[in-house]
């Protein structure tokens, strides 16, 4: 189909295009179908959130992925490049990075995100950086300006510290801002694979004054075996997925900020 003869085309038109792209290409991206339909990408996005309504699809950052009929899950692999684990990484880090000020005292969880921002905290100075992530201490340690400390546990194949001496440690412990990165998130709230993870996540809730979930663009829609809690467990959410209006609304009504690309 060459450019011009989108033009014109009726709203059921351009979907019925989408989908047939998807069919073949299993994920598209908001760029190639404004040009290949002559609409603005406002349109396009448009048309993918009502296809996305009817369970046919997916939004991921700057495109959509098709959702299989049976599973409901994507059709896309992750090595067809459209729900990389790296997607958004650099933007959600940058943000997160943005919200610690002089004198913080943080907690910053586990995850390519809490990594991406560990890297980014060189010149902040006097922080106070609380951390169950063997990965993010060991980044954080030779820096002069702050102060890392690491609650005694039991470390989990990935890292992580965990076990009675560590929800022991935090239940005496208290900090500002709490950084913590989650696999799924949706409007009902934030889920992970991991059960060590999830009863951390939930201690690290109770002791921070502002919580803030680090969702990378694949997290969004997925859920997870584990449930850390609901929406409103968050002060703010970072994260580059193209969300839906139904779930502004929902962060609205729960009184939860949402920062994502668009913000940027």
């Amino acid at each position: 189909m060459t450019k011009h003869e989108g033009k014109g085309m009726f709203a059921i038109e351009r979907q019925r295009m989408i989908k047939q792209l998807l069919n073949q290409n299993k994920h598209v991206s908001v760029a190639e179908l404004s040009c290949c339909l002559n609409v603005s990408e406002v349109t396009i996005r448009r048309d993918l959130e009502k296809l996305e309504g009817e369970r046919f699809l997916m939004r991921t950052h700057g495109g959509a992925v098709l959702l299989d009929p049976d599973s409901g899950e994507p059709a896309a692999q992750a090595d067809d490049g459209v729900l990389s684990a790296e997607d958004g990484i650099d933007e959600i880090a940058d943000l997160a990075a943005s919200m610690i000020v002089d004198n913080d005292i943080i907690y910053l969880g586990s995850g390519m995100v809490s990594d991406a921002i560990a890297q980014r905290l060189s010149g902040k100075r006097n922080l106070i950086v609380l951390t169950c992530s063997l990965p993010v201490a060991a980044a954080l340690y030779r820096n002069r300006d702050l102060q890392v400390i690491i609650p005694g546990g039991a470390v989990s194949p990935t890292g992580l510290l965990f076990g009675e001496g560590v929800q022991d440690s935090l239940d005496t412990m208290h900090v500002s801002k709490a950084f913590i990165e989650v696999e799924g998130f949706n409007a009902r709230g934030f889920t992970t694979r991991d059960q060590t993870f999830c009863l951390l996540a939930r201690r690290i809730g109770k002791i921070s004054d502002n919580v803030v979930f680090l969702c990378p663009p694949q997290s969004y829609g997925s859920i997870s075996f584990y449930n850390i809690g609901a929406l409103s467990l968050a002060d703010s959410i970072v994260t580059t997925a193209e969300v839906n209006d139904s779930f502004k609304e929902a962060c609205a009504e729960k009184h939860v900020k949402l920062f994502t690309a668009y913000d940027l």
